[in-house]
């Protein structure tokens, strides 16, 4: 997924440098109500741990257009993590747990969440999500110049979603489990070698319903059980040359259990031409898995009718991107320029339909062509300290095959 979408790394505040202890908190005039607090303990030089937690609240929605609706959700949600580290130099171990829960409420005013007839009179929405997750992570180094590591990874997770919207009902569990084992070469300075194992298991669990209307009993349109279990392997080559250069090259070899085998290459090169001016390029390809329902379940709260094909295949992409920085001084100033291109082409995808009808919306593979480029300039600069400048142009060409027609 990944490799086609991009991906956020959210790196956790650590024991050993944070805070013992924060608090914050925060209001708005909309109606949000926030607050953060995470405290660290050392227990001993290597044993430490820490607490996270947050709760949000946010009612009180308003109704610029005054159309009887809720222009945002009203939310409650909560959420708690506890990680426990042990550092020593030639062995770190980390785990933890996470929990979370939340409740969105929209639709009009009149819906009143803690009432279940309520939709007889007011038109609702309402999701409520428990999230429950479990990790460890393990690895340590070794070796007569300690020039080699390993790594294993472990998590576990649990995802219950409950929701309503208007008439329609989805509900989704998700539970997951997805382990890693790493090693890690250095035979010398420049040259790092990476490879490893991985297996992902996900069960759903889906059901979708709708009150008959007028409302009387809960009629079941479709629900199933799906399974993804998924082993692969993996080796990536890194070489560094200083700061000029590095290069990343990598594959992987996953073997979906409804896909068959997933051949995946992917390189990435970072070079200094000149002091101040950097070129990055990437290329690669992409799989991903699509559950339908689960990604496009706002479709439940129009009047179309969904209508999912049967042999819906799995989203395959190739992708490449460059990019080229350089800085400008003017005295202690400087002005940042950059330009970048990206192109990816899907060879496989899920294509969402509104086109065909005004009352439905179909979900099919793509016949035909799909593809998105991206080109983009952009200029920064801080001119007066404190103050940031920033001018950029960019242009999208995004096209899809939908009903036999390149739009």
């Amino acid at each position: 997924n990944e490799s086609i979408t991009g991906q956020i790394n959210v790196e956790y505040k650590k024991p050993s440098t944070s805070e013992k202890i924060y608090v914050s908190g925060f209001a708005s005039d909309a109606g949000k109500l926030e607050s953060n607090i995470n405290g660290s303990v050392m227990l001993n030089d290597s044993w430490s741990t820490m607490i996270f937690a947050h709760a949000e609240t946010k009612t009180g929605a308003r109704d610029h257009n005054a159309d009887g609706f809720r222009d945002e959700p009203d939310i409650r949600q909560y959420s708690f993590m506890n990680r426990w580290d042990y550092l020593r130099h030639d062995l770190t171990f980390r785990a933890g747990i996470k929990y979370m829960q939340e409740e969105r409420i929209g639709g009009q005013f009149d819906y009143n969440r803690n009432d279940p007839n309520t939709w007889n009179d007011a038109y609702g929405i309402n999701i409520g999500t428990k999230r429950a997750e479990a990790f460890t992570k393990l690895g340590g180094v070794f070796g007569p110049s300690e020039n080699m590591s390993l790594g294993w990874i472990q998590s576990l997770t649990y995802h219950d979603m409950t929701s309503s919207l208007g008439y329609n009902m989805y509900d989704a569990i998700q539970k997951s489990y997805y382990t890693n084992l790493l090693y890690q070469y250095f035979p010398g300075e420049k040259h790092t070698v990476d490879a490893g194992i991985s297996y992902r298991y996900d069960h759903y669990d889906e059901a979708r319903n709708a009150w008959e209307v007028p409302p009387e009993r809960v009629v079941p349109i479709s629900s199933g059980e799906t399974v993804e279990s998924v082993p692969g392997i993996f080796v990536q080559y890194t070489y560094t040359d200083s700061a000029r250069m590095t290069l990343l090259a990598g594959v992987r070899y996953d073997f979906y259990r409804h896909h068959g085998a997933q051949f995946t290459p992917r390189i990435h090169l970072r070079y200094e031409i000149t002091p101040g001016l950097t070129l990055r390029a990437s290329a690669g390809n992409g799989f991903r898995t699509v559950h339908v329902m689960a990604e496009n379940m706002f479709y439940l709260a129009s009047s179309r009718t969904i209508s999912i094909a049967d042999d819906l295949d799995i989203e395959e992409a190739w992708n490449a991107g460059i990019n080229l920085t350089g800085y400008i001084h003017f005295g202690e100033r400087e002005l940042r320029l950059s330009g970048e291109a990206y192109r990816t082409s899907f060879i496989k995808q899920i294509v969402t339909d509104l086109d065909s009808s005004p009352d439905m919306v179909f979900f099919y593979n793509l016949d035909g062509e799909s593809w998105s480029n991206v080109f983009q300039i952009e200029a920064q600069m801080q001119p007066v300290t404190g103050l940031d400048v920033t001018a950029a142009w960019r242009w999208n060409d995004v096209r899809q095959t939908i009903g036999g027609n390149l739009l």
